[in-house]
């Protein structure tokens, strides 16, 4: 401990940058409380804006046309309810409320907010890598089979069998595309993609 003419405040503010029990417990508790309650709600918040997508997506049918769409590039051709996806595409596909409902029934609360905070950096991180290496990307909630125009020929892929929450989805024009966990996004884009 550093002592000097501030006395004892000096000694104090030398404790709490050592790392003391004192800042452990009196400052870095309360904080670390109100954390929690901050990703709570975020979450909540984020269910809301899925649930709110999930049902303009479905009364749209995904028939929202590219130029509307934020860096998002679709074919204007749509079939039924699953866009055609003809050009270099990002598609993040976030996990649904009810999944993430079934994994908070799973774990503790504790648990389930360390996964939920690591959850929403992995989509921030991968938001800012995409829009940092000039990818267009459209964010969609829940998977489902989406098509994909590969050697000039439609086809339908399913990306449900991943087991991550979120998974990212690759797609180069006329390459098949390819689902990835979010974690490992800046790897497999740069090999996919050629980035540099």
């Amino acid at each position: 401990m550093v002592t000097g003419v501030c006395g004892g405040r000096f000694r104090w503010s030398a404790r709490i940058a050592s790392g003391s029990p004192e800042f452990n417990t009196v400052i870095m508790r309360p904080i670390v409380f109100k954390l929690r309650f901050i990703v709570a709600g975020g979450l909540l918040a984020l269910a809301a804006c899925a649930s709110d997508s999930e049902r303009s997506e479905k009364a749209l049918g995904d028939t929202v046309p590219a130029a509307a769409q934020d860096s998002a590039v679709v074919a204007a051709e749509t079939t039924d309810t699953v866009a055609t996806f003809a050009e270099r595409i990002v598609i993040y596909v976030a996990a649904t409320p009810d999944e993430l409902a079934a994994v908070k029934a799973q774990m503790s609360e504790e648990d389930y907010f360390t996964m939920a905070d690591d959850l929403m950096w992995y989509r921030a991180t991968a938001h800012e890598f995409l829009e940092e290496n000039g990818l267009p990307v459209r964010t969609v909630t829940g998977k489902r089979p989406l098509t994909f125009v590969v050697n000039g020929e439609k086809k339908e892929f399913d990306f449900s069998g991943h087991t991550t929450l979120d998974v990212v989805i690759l797609y180069e024009t006329n390459r098949e595309p390819q689902g990835v966990a979010p974690v490992d996004l800046q790897d497999a884009a740069a090999s996919y993609y050629r980035l540099q």
